[in-house]
């Protein structure tokens, strides 16, 4: 399945208990509703008129997430901050996952350590020991054993 598919909240309730997903006493569509709420899951989106909302395939691993940091024992506060990094972070990897992207980083950072080999060996730029200082070390240590 997609990540965005949608699933009809029963799907989304049948797999997430598959997956060891506690919804605790009550009705797990109370709970979704509470994790909606705290803005921890999406809104559930209609599907036609008369139907029971749906949620994108991906709330199961959130639902999993949540589990997580409830069974440690993290308040619903610091849930909300874990997942809103955790959202962060995805938004700034997501486009890194783009084959061209990659592309364009690898040829950019190979560009980049050919150019300061280049300025380095001209001795344009000057990073650290240089061979010049490092080959008459090595000669006086060879020196040393006669």
């Amino acid at each position: 399945m997609k990540r965005n598919e949608l699933l009809n909240l029963n799907k989304i309730i049948k797999l997430a208990k598959k997956a060891s997903v506690d919804f605790g006493k009550g009705q797990p569509y109370n709970r979704l509703r509470y994790y909606t709420k705290l803005n921890w899951i999406p809104h559930m989106k209609r599907k036609g008129k008369n139907v029971r909302g749906h949620y994108p395939f991906w709330v199961i691993d959130r639902l999993k997430v949540i589990q997580d940091l409830q069974d440690k024992g993290l308040t619903n506060d610091q849930i909300t901050n874990d997942i809103k990094r955790k959202e962060k972070w995805a938004s700034f990897v997501k486009p890194l996952l783009k084959k061209e992207l990659r592309k364009k980083i690898v040829l950019g950072g190979i560009i980049l350590l050919i150019s300061i080999i280049i300025l380095t060996e001209l001795e344009i730029v000057k990073l650290g020991k240089s061979k010049k200082d490092i080959i008459p070390s090595l000669g006086q240590e060879i020196q040393l054993f006669p």
